[in-house]
This record gives C-alpha cells, sequence and structure tokens, in this order.
C-alpha cells in the first residue's frame, strides 16, 4: 500500500516545488549567476536527496519517485512482518550497505562542512524564519545545506544500523547469517 501512496503523495508536491523553482528561475537568470530558490531548498528538505540531483525535470521527478516507492516498499514489508532479506548474498549486503553508508556520511560532511563555515548563513536562516515580515528572502542555499546534513544523517544511521545488525557476532551467527558462518 505505502509503495503507492507515497509516490503518489511526493511527485505532485515535487512538480509543484520545481515548477516553482523554474518560475523563481526564470525570473533570475538576469541577476543571480547560481540562484538556488526557496521552493528547491524546500524540495530538498522535503523529498529527499533525489531533488540535489542536478538533472532535467522528469529526471528529478524519476528519482523521487524511486525514492519514495523503495521507501514505500520497505515500509510494506516491515509492517507486513517479513524479516527475510531482499538480498540473500551476506557480502553482496555488506559491501551495498557500506557503499551507502560512506555516501551518506559524505552527503552529511559536505552539509555540516557548509553550515560550519557559514555561521552567518544559519543565524541568518533562523532570523528569516522566525520573522513576521510578509516579504521573505530566499532560504534556497540555507535550506539546501540543511537538507544535506539531515537526509546524509538519517541515510548514516539507517546503513550504520544495518551493518551493525550483519555485522553482531551472537544472533546472526545463529541465524546462518553472520561472518562466522561459512
Amino acid at each position: 500500500m505505502w509503495k503507492f501512496v507515497l509516490p503518489a503523495i511526493m511527485i505532485p508536491l515535487a512538480t509543484v516545488l520545481f515548477y516553482l523553482d523554474q518560475m523563481w528561475l526564470r525570473r533570475a537568470d538576469r541577476w543571480d549567476d547560481n540562484p538556488l530558490s526557496t521552493a528547491q531548498g524546500l524540495a530538498a528538505l522535503l523529498l529527499g536527496p533525489s531533488p540535489l540531483i542536478v538533472a532535467k525535470l522528469p529526471l528529478r521527478l524519476f528519482w523521487v519517485a524511486v525514492l519514495w516507492t523503495g521507501l514505500g516498499f520497505l515500509l510494506d514489508r516491515r509492517r507486513s512482518g517479513i524479516r527475510e532479506p531482499i538480498i540473500h548474498s551476506l557480502w553482496l549486503r555488506v559491501v551495498l550497505y557500506s557503499l551507502g553508508l560512506m555516501l551518506a556520511v559524505l552527503f552529511a560532511w559536505d552539509g555540516s562542512m557548509l553550515l560550519r563555515w557559514s555561521h552567518a548563513e544559519v543565524d541568518y536562516l533562523w532570523r528569516c524564519l522566525n520573522s513576521t515580515s510578509p516579504r521573505r528572502t530566499l532560504l534556497g542555499r540555507e535550506l539546501t545545506t540543511l537538507a544535506r546534513l539531515l537526509w546524509g544523517t538519517a541515510f548514516s544511521a539507517y546503513f550504520s544500523l544495518k551493518l551493525w545488525q550483519i555485522c553482531r557476532p551472537g544472533k546472526s551467527a545463529q541465524q546462518g547469517q553472520g561472518f562466522t558462518e561459512g
């Protein structure tokens, strides 16, 4: 069920945010050499890391669909009580989880470095969000940086947990899934 519901919600949301971003970019190309609209930042926060991929609109929507269909599929498996891994080869799972962890850590590190170098951006973001002024400024860079940090940290925690579950010596070996099994 969730593998259909999540993409059905996120694809229209992504379409609206990407449309608003494109509308802004059409007007901003004359005076900003690297504009990031607030819609792009919100898309990065709400839709996962897929809007951060620099690509044409159909490809970006495709990656939004892939991410949320995959998350819905995993959620459906968890809710139905299926505990059997999709990939049965232990070494292949370790390699894939390790690659995922490396990419997620790099993603989170990139976001944290951008935030560390620009404490002024964090203060600016906080002041803009707390502002009561009807005129808001662009928050694309700040929101995109925050999205990198948050999604990278979340995926780092996920892949770390998966690797820990595979590599712990006690329970995995009893189930025939640990490294001690030949």
